[in-house]
């Protein structure tokens, strides 16, 4: 139908004769009249003339004919000319037929047939509108007008719906090709938005490179990280951990949230946690994207922080890894639903693969530089002890001199007036002051002695709250909070009262305006692996001695400086700088460790962590045995040898007064060209324990003991007991006395009496052996 004409025409007239006439002059001849006609009309022979003929239906009302145009058209085959009589009562004229014939096929070809005395033309167009699809024949028509009517508007007919057909395949080829291009377009729009966006990558991933190659710590390179994160993907959270395989621990590096429209870290109250089941899912299987659309009923995934309120729409996981190991997690969320896509998720797991390298690197590179850091600490503690403990000893001569010349002048002060003696006493006094302070050094140093027994942490806190509250006054709350049978440690109980004391002194100084200082006991267990919470922890079982204050705080850059000694933030003549040393030390001595957490105008906690006792035995807790009587006066000969000249004066002069005679010597050497001349009649030996020229006091001991068994010594030192640690096993054969410089001239004569008479002077400080108490030595007592 595409390629032949289209023979098909509908007459429609009432009159059954002009159909007649139609057929005979459009239907086929078999004489050959249309090859006749033909020829003449468009100069064919009548041999080539071959006339198909048309095929005529016939209607007689236009009713009938626009039924018949329905099914016509229906069917698929359409008439193409239709020609219709103008009047045709007693139904439509052809007007209004012609009119509902276009309605059902626009492109139909119509000739209306009309007499003189019927519609102008002009009214025809008034009533069909302009159309190029009208033409007008006029009765009575001629055949061959007809004919050439019929053959012209088929063709006319023919072509007009091949050029349909022709734009329509055109417009179809168009629209093909427009879809081609489009998604051409879209392909090529893609390709430069993907290739933009791995430029940025790129861009991103370069300049993410030189940032954490830089960073110097963890907590830097998890800024950096998110910071990259943000300008890539975008969040309203952050989450970045380390995992430790091994102890299947994520430790916090950053939080971060978006409160009040500011991005904000938010530190968790735990630096470390066990995984949760959607980090234990990200860890083991990999990234994880979580889309929620229904976000005002959602809350996060991961445990909250920051503004845990807002739920999150949209949450990534993925794993930092390094290789073929995990070595962390990054969490990103939104508030906004399908935020993220499988891209997103993609791009952020580049990323952390990006870092995890330069993560470990780093992590690594930090716990290096630590141990570095602790080693220097640990070297200039240890050097500044060493010189601590030199001056210390110096000090302490110098101060048993001033003393013992103070006592002597005492004891003689028959006659003296009343400001005489006060002064006397007034140098004792202030010799007793820098005994302590000495006393301090020594502690720090760790070669002050100790009186180590099973002490009960509840009752040293409870025993000395009253004192406690004298000191911090009125202003200042204190509360008091201790463990049900809290497990007993090994302890030296004077340097615990020390280190409590010494922790309130230094929380009220913190709080001038008042506040509230809180004491607490409790028992805590560590296991095998130390985390980053408590670095210094021990396995096993420990008691904690907590004090927290409400004061100013201290700042960061000091808070690395705090247990130097003379290190002090008040004002001069404040503080000497060595309360939180003597702590350091005293709790190094017992084994132990301290934590400190500090905020700046919020307050300070000191943690100070003691191993427990595994069998723990009664505590003793009393420190008050002291004897009172005066000592006696004695006849012996004591063997006195001091280096230092002015102490072996007045150590002479006291013991020459009470009755003894004193022979003197500055040095060991000298001691022994005395010994030689005198040794039968040397009943006690009382020497200092460091001396110059080679022969030390224990040196000296020895070899005397060698030559008179029945010799008793007693030492001396400024230095403290834990000089005479290695000596424990000569110490309890001998059982030889030790006294701490200075020592008052009570203490001292007691010692020398009880030495000579064969009593027991000693108290335990280390297994089996025993120290004379003096003044300024912790924990000490007599028997």
């Amino acid at each position: 139908m595409r390629d032949n004409l289209n023979r098909r025409i509908l007459v429609i007239d009432d009159n059954r004769g002009i159909h007649a006439d139609f057929r005979k002059i459009l239907s086929p001849k078999s004489d050959g009249s249309y090859g006749d006609v033909s020829a003449s009309l468009f100069g064919d022979t009548p041999e080539k003339s071959k006339f198909a003929g048309y095929e005529i239906d016939s209607a007689f009302q236009g009713k009938e004919g626009l039924e018949m145009m329905k099914q016509s058209v229906a069917s698929g085959n359409p008439y193409s000319v239709a020609f219709v009589d103008v009047r045709m009562p007693p139904g439509w004229d052809g007007i209004e037929t012609t009119a509902r014939l276009w309605e059902v096929c626009p492109e139909l070809q119509v000739v209306i047939c009309t007499a003189f005395s019927d519609y102008s033309w002009d009214d025809m167009a008034r009533r069909l509108g302009q159309n190029d699809g009208l033409l007008i024949l006029k009765k009575p028509f001629d055949s061959v007008e007809v004919l050439q009517m019929a053959e012209t508007l088929s063709k006319k007919w023919t072509l007009a719906r091949q050029a349909k057909w022709r734009v329509a395949d055109l417009n179809a080829m168009v629209s093909q090709r427009t879809r081609e291009l489009r998604a051409s377009n879209d392909q090529l729009a893609q390709e430069i938005a993907d290739r933009c966006q791995t430029q940025i990558l790129l861009s991103a991933f370069s300049t993410l490179g030189s940032l954490l190659s830089a960073a110097q710590t963890v907590k830097d390179a998890g800024q950096i990280i998110v910071d990259t994160a943000d300008r890539l993907l975008g969040w309203d959270a952050c989450l970045v951990e380390l995992y430790s395989p091994d102890t299947n621990v994520l430790t916090h590096v950053l939080n971060a949230d978006l409160i009040d429209g500011q991005r904000k870290e938010c530190p968790p109250k735990r630096p470390s946690r066990s995984p949760s089941q959607l980090a234990r899912k990200t860890l083991q299987e990999g990234a994880q994207l979580i889309l929620k659309c229904d976000s005002p009923e959602c809350r996060n995934e991961e445990s909250p922080f920051g503004d845990a309120t807002r739920p999150s729409a949209s949450l990534m996981c993925v794993p930092i890894r390094n290789g073929k190991a995990v070595t962390g997690m990054i969490s990103l969320q939104s508030f906004t639903p399908g935020a993220y896509n499988a891209q997103s998720l993609e791009t952020l797991q580049a990323l952390a693969d990006h870092c995890g390298g330069a993560l470990d690197r780093i992590r690594t590179e930090s716990a290096l530089r630590k141990t570095q850091e602790d080693l220097r600490q640990s070297q200039k503690l240890e050097a500044i002890g060493q010189l601590a403990g030199g001056i210390a000893h110096d000090f302490n001569n110098l101060l048993a001199v001033i003393r013992g010349n103070a006592d002597l002048g005492r004891i003689d002060a028959v006659g003296f007036s009343s400001d005489v003696t006060g002064c006397l006493d007034q140098i004792s006094a202030a010799t007793e002051r820098a005994a302590n302070l000495t006393r301090q050094l020594l502690t720090f140093s760790r070669k002050q002695m100790m009186h180590s027994q099973p002490v009960d942490l509840d009752d040293v806190m409870m025993n000395l709250s009253k004192m406690l509250e004298r000191i911090i006054g009125e202003d200042i709350a204190l509360r008091c909070r201790h463990s049900s049978a809290l497990p007993l440690v090994q302890a030296d109980i004077g340097m615990l009262e020390q280190v409590l004391v010494n922790l309130v002194v230094n929380a009220r100084d913190a709080m001038p305006s008042g506040g509230q200082l809180q004491i607490t006991t409790e028992a805590v267990s560590f296991d095998a692996a130390p985390d980053s919470a408590h670095p210094e922890a021990k396995p096993g079982d420990c008691v904690c001695l907590t004090v927290k204050d409400s004061g100013a705080g201290i700042s960061p850059e000091d808070m690395p400086h705090i247990f130097e000694p003379f290190f002090t933030t008040k004002e001069v003549g404040k503080g000497t700088g060595l309360g939180l040393a003597t702590v350091y030390g005293i709790v190094k001595q017992h084994q132990g460790w301290i934590e400190v957490s500090s905020q700046v105008g919020t307050g300070t906690t000191f943690k100070i962590y003691l191993p427990a006792l595994k069998s723990p035995r009664t505590a003793s807790n009393d420190r008050r045995l002291t004897e009172d009587e005066p000592p006696r006066r004695g006849k012996e000969t004591v063997l006195l040898v001091e280096d230092d000249e002015a102490l072996r004066y007045v150590t002479h002069l006291l013991l020459e007064r009470s009755g003894y005679r004193v022979l003197e010597a500055g040095s060991g050497p000298e001691a022994l060209k005395i010994w030689e001349s005198s040794a039968p009649e040397v009943d006690l030996l009382l020497t200092d324990v460091v001396m110059p020229a080679g022969i030390t006091g224990r040196k000296l001991a020895e070899h005397l003991l060698e030559k008179k068994t029945s010799l008793k010594v007693i030492f001396q030192s400024g230095y403290g007991g834990e000089i005479m640690r290695d000596s424990t096993e000569f110490l309890r054969r001998t059982n030889s006395c030790f006294l701490q410089k200075p020592c008052a001239p009570h203490d001292l004569l007691r010692a020398v009496r009880r030495c000579l008479d064969g009593l027991p002077a000693l108290r335990e400080q280390f297994p089996g052996v025993a120290f004379e108490p003096s003044p300024v030595s912790y924990g000490t007592r007599l028997n």
